[in-house]
């Protein structure tokens, strides 16, 4: 079976059996070394991989910025080794405490002392089946004991963690810690397209607040919803200028108009109601308001 077959068959059983995402994070730190050359490795250390964003640890800050200027180098690597778009970004920082205990953890030890130790926790024999099933298309021998870990490793946690009250993703399923909804792939993937839609919500209500588009937009946290009002309020301020700048008027008074009470809502968050001029002489650029003012 050639290497991209096999992938691909891999692939999707682990998918069918709503392990991929496990494998493909864990794999991304085993195969660091691989990626950045033995001499690299000796002085970094992959910590995890969150969505498509892949976390190395440095020796020190020295290291960290060389390691940058090849991150593009290593995401080419990681496309061919892990397909395309698995690691989108690599960030790297230097910290020798975190990469001597990355390279030399400590003994796991429970915190309450009344559970035991999540490696030490028996596989029922369904499980024990279901994982030989899956890593039995694999033929490569080390590919396949390092995957049999893996899966060795996320069932007993998701176990442990349905014990301590862990219930399943809200999107994908995967077990995740009490008190979350998304797993931080998902929680990541489904901000990506909470942020483009609080853009376009605040296009057509302004004075929407965070409290008010929370409950519609889930996740929504309330840096993701400044930085859209920032962006919004940036960009509208550059469009109006540029519309008042043209050398000829391409543009009605009334567009304009409507932009400058656009860009007046989203920077205080009152309705067009509100909106007296006191509110709009305070709040807006003199030439917004000396335009605004103007009768055309």
């Amino acid at each position: 079976m050639g290497i991209e077959k096999l992938n691909t068959t891999l692939n999707r059983v682990l998918k069918s059996y709503g392990l991929y995402d496990g494998y493909s994070k864990h794999r991304a730190v085993l195969i660091w070394e691989k990626i950045c050359g033995e001499q690299v490795a000796q002085f970094s250390q992959a910590e995890s991989l969150r969505g498509h964003i892949l976390f190395v640890v440095a020796r020190d800050h020295i290291w960290a910025n060389e390691l940058r200027y090849f991150s593009s180098e290593f995401i080419e690597k990681f496309d061919k080794e892990l397909g395309e778009g698995t690691v989108r970004e690599i960030r790297f920082k230097g910290d020798i405490k975190l990469f001597q205990k990355l390279r030399n953890p400590p003994d796991k030890k429970e915190q309450d002392g009344d559970f035991p130790l999540v490696d030490s926790l028996p596989l029922t024999p369904e499980e024990e089946k279901k994982i030989l099933e899956i890593v039995g298309v694999v033929k490569d021998e080390k590919l396949r004991e390092k995957l049999a870990l893996s899966l060795y490793r996320k069932t007993k946690l998701d176990r442990w963690l349905k014990s301590r009250g862990g219930k399943e993703c809200f999107h994908c399923r995967t077990i995740i810690e009490p008190g979350k909804t998304f797993c931080p792939p998902c929680r990541i993937a489904l901000e990506q397209i909470n942020y483009h839609k609080l853009n376009q919500v605040l296009l057509l209500k302004p004075w929407l607040s965070y409290h008010d588009a929370s409950k519609d937009i889930i996740p929504l946290s309330s840096f993701m919803y400044e930085e859209v009002k920032r962006n919004l309020l940036t960009s509208m301020e550059q469009k109006i200028h540029d519309m008042l700048s043209a050398d000829k008027m391409i543009f009605s008074p009334g567009e304009i108009k409507s932009d400058i009470i656009t860009y007046a809502m989203l920077k205080t968050g009152k309705s067009p109601i509100h909106l007296t001029d006191d509110v709009l002489r305070f709040h807006l650029p003199a030439y917004m308001f000396e335009y605004y003012k103007k009768p055309f």
